[in-house]
């Protein structure tokens, strides 16, 4: 696995004084929500949408799944 680079210091320091710029931990084998004063915080998945250029899966978007696959989508989407 690829070790991950350092955050600089000035990153460091906009951290703490910006909680919301807190990264949460995002690899293919984990999910985990921001640390905030030793608190881990819930995952924000609006956050995560955002972050990655995607959209949520609405009920829409699994009509269209049907539809097009002709098979009805796998029950955890």
């Amino acid at each position: 696995m690829a070790e991950v680079p350092p955050v600089p210091v000035a990153e460091m320091e906009a951290l703490a004084v910006a909680p919301e710029n807190i990264a949460q931990n995002i690899t293919p084998w984990t999910v985990e929500g921001a640390e905030v004063d030793g608190v881990k915080q819930a995952i924000d998945y609006n956050k995560l949408i955002e972050q990655f250029g995607t959209v949520k899966i609405d009920e829409e978007m699994l009509e269209r799944f049907t539809k097009v696959t002709g098979h009805a989508p796998h029950m955890f989407l």
